[in-house]
């Protein structure tokens, strides 16, 4: 905590002590919490942004009152709210007095909290267009339902007006039913929704998954058929291709549930949805999702008709939309390696390639490039991508080799992932390269080599030039390293760390953190 002193922006203090906070609650230390809130209380006046402050506020005095310290958060939430009165428009107001409400009522201030939705309503009826009264009154809602208050939030859904609006208020109000377990309420309130269909879809897709939790599969099967039911129904609202994705994970759901037949119909859907697709390069996007899907599900078979229509798809791309062919000649080979051609996929890449070069922005042509040299390397073809690397993706060099070191390690080739982390440069994907090899060598039970990378991937790290992006991938690192070698040392590496600003310090603690929390 005494490192957070040294940083130099008070929001990344106010984040951290929060953070510090957070998991002194989950490891039982509640004293640390609360000392960490004080701290954050302390700075948190110094943060410029009103927005940034009280929602940094709220958050804390969560902790607050869940270290036991009743005082210091009533009196956080009661600055929050003051810091809301300063705002100068009723759209901000609304939202942050309805966030500052919600805090107060799961921290047992329930009159505060009564009075701040109040105000939240007041603030959101204040705006002059009507669907942006509504969409705000939505965002009270949802803050009532997330505090638990359902009859306050079936009353503010009362005063909105736009019905297709309104929809997503009952939405909002369903799916924390669900997550609750009044799944009654949350079917009836999914069911209200029917001014906006997609709304209605999403909420008994999301009802549907609480119940598959809560271990009631026959109603999650009848909440999936209802959402996609809804979504068929949508047409107009719901586009063709949102239409077949959001099938599609309707289908996957069904699936996991255990009603094939019912998967089967869906993800026919799902197809006929995406069939409808005018734009030819979406149709051969959302076709190619689709055969991944079946492949993924166990069924190669199935991947058959849509990866045959998206090749035909793709083959209507106009000829000098040279960036959107290259996208869906990578999605076909995508898919053509989790099949294992690798042969189709060499040759669909040489054909992306092609495309590829022919794109007009460097910085899109070569992540093109690199992306190729990832299909490659998922067929197993890691010379073949490593000559795509070489010849055509200078500014994309370390992101191929990524890739084939990526690819490598869930083949189990941890040579081959070993030698492609070494021709990287120094840099954060480097850092994660080597933390995945060196995970991936515990898992084996070779403890020295394992050990060897996760040193090799600290050192990376801290030859990060970018300072934001070290402290992160520091505790990345740590973390990694702790949970998989019981026999590191936290007190000798942090020594190692001995010449490094106090955000590195500060994230490798929280790296420590975590891995004993685990």
């Amino acid at each position: 905590m005494e490192l957070t002193k040294k940083m130099k922006s008070d929001k990344d203090k106010v984040l951290a002590l929060t953070t510090i906070a957070d998991l002194s609650l989950k490891a039982g230390d509640k004293e640390t919490a609360r000392a960490a809130c004080k701290k954050a209380f302390g700075l948190v006046s110094w943060i410029k942004d009103l927005k940034e402050k009280t929602t940094a506020c709220c958050d804390f005095a969560l902790l607050q009152a869940k270290a036991g310290d009743s005082e210091g958060s009533k009196k956080s939430l009661d600055w929050a709210v003051s810091m809301v009165e300063k705002m100068d428009d009723a759209k901000s107001s609304s939202y942050h007095y309805a966030l500052a409400a919600e805090c107060q009522e799961k921290a047992g201030f329930h009159e505060s909290a009564a009075a701040t939705f109040a105000r939240a309503v007041d603030m959101a009826k204040l705006q002059a267009g009507g669907s942006d009264k509504a969409t705000s009154l939505v965002s009270v809602v949802a803050a009532q339902a997330r505090a638990g208050l359902f009859t306050e939030a079936a009353a503010t859904l009362e005063e909105i007006k736009i019905d297709r609006i309104k929809a997503s208020a009952y939405r909002a109000i369903a799916e924390e039913q669900a997550g609750r377990g009044m799944f009654d309420k949350a079917v009836a309130n999914a069911g209200a929704a029917s001014k906006n269909l997609k709304e209605k879809a999403w909420a008994f897709f999301h009802i549907a998954g609480e119940q598959m939790e809560a271990g009631k599969k026959a109603d999650a099967l009848d909440s999936l058929k209802k959402a996609a039911a809804a979504a068929v129904a949508a047409a107009s609202p719901m586009s063709a291709k949102k239409e077949a994705f959001f099938l599609l994970d309707v289908a996957r759901s069904q699936a996991e549930a255990g009603d094939e037949d019912a998967a089967e119909r869906t993800y026919e859907q799902a197809l006929d949805a995406a069939e409808r697709i005018t734009n030819s390069w979406e149709r051969a996007d959302a076709l190619c999702r689709l055969a991944r899907v079946a492949v993924e599900a166990g069924y190669p078979e199935d991947a058959e008709a849509p990866l045959g229509k998206a090749i035909e798809a793709a083959g209507l791309t106009e000829e000098d939309r040279h960036d959107e062919k290259t996208t869906n000649l990578i999605n076909i080979a995508r898919v053509q390696a989790m099949l294992g051609d690798a042969d189709a996929t060499k040759k669909t890449c040489k054909a992306a390639l092609a495309e590829a070069k022919n794109i007009r922005y460097a910085s899109i042509r070569n992540v093109s490039i690199s992306s190729i040299s990832l299909m490659l390397a998922k067929a197993k073809l890691y010379e073949e991508a490593e000559k795509v690397i070489k010849e055509n993706a200078s500014t994309q060099w370390d992101w191929g080799y990524w890739y084939i070191a990526s690819s490598a390690v869930k083949f189990g080739d941890l040579q081959v992932a070993v030698d492609a982390a070494g021709k990287m440069s120094p840099c954060d994907i480097k850092a994660d390269a080597l933390k995945d090899i060196a995970l991936a060598y515990a898992k084996k039970g070779e403890a020295d080599t394992a050990r060897k990378l996760f040193a090799e991937a600290l050192e990376t790290a801290r030859r990060i030039d970018d300072e934001k992006e070290k402290p992160d991938t520091v505790s990345e690192v740590i973390e990694a390293w702790l949970g998989a070698d019981s026999t590191a040392e936290p007190g000798k590496i942090y020594e190692s760390l001995k010449d490094e600003p106090p955000p590195v310090k500060c994230r490798f603690c929280i790296g420590v953190a975590k891995a004993l929390k685990r």
